[in-house]
């Protein structure tokens, strides 16, 4: 008896499991939503990117699940990767610093 009462919970906690991680897909679909409401074709800057991520964390959603998730909705995950998506920000970090530093040495 014990058994199946242990088999029960077991089922019990893969249902609740799943159940969670379905909300949590939910959730981080309405994430990503909310931050590419502004945004033309769905794309996130490096910024935004690892706002979801954060979020993704927070929901305790594992990465394949948020990656099915946003497949879901058409959405391709390696577009929204902000490890990807840091170089184009640093280059533009960059590029911005390196106009400063021609002017100061223009005039030094």
């Amino acid at each position: 008896m014990s058994n199946h009462n242990a088999e029960n919970d077991s089922q019990g906690t893969l249902t609740q499991d799943t159940i969670q991680i379905r909300k949590g897909a939910e959730d981080y679909i309405n994430c990503f939503e909310t931050l590419t409401a502004l945004h033309e074709g769905n794309k996130l800057g490096f910024v935004k990117a690892m706002k979801l991520e954060i979020e993704r964390l927070r929901l305790n959603l594992p990465a394949t699940e948020s990656d099915k998730a946003l497949s879901s909705i058409g959405m391709d995950p390696a577009t929204i990767d902000p490890n990807k998506l840091v170089e184009e920000s640093s280059l533009v970090h960059y590029a911005r610093h390196q106009k400063h530093l021609r002017f100061l040495v223009k005039f030094h």
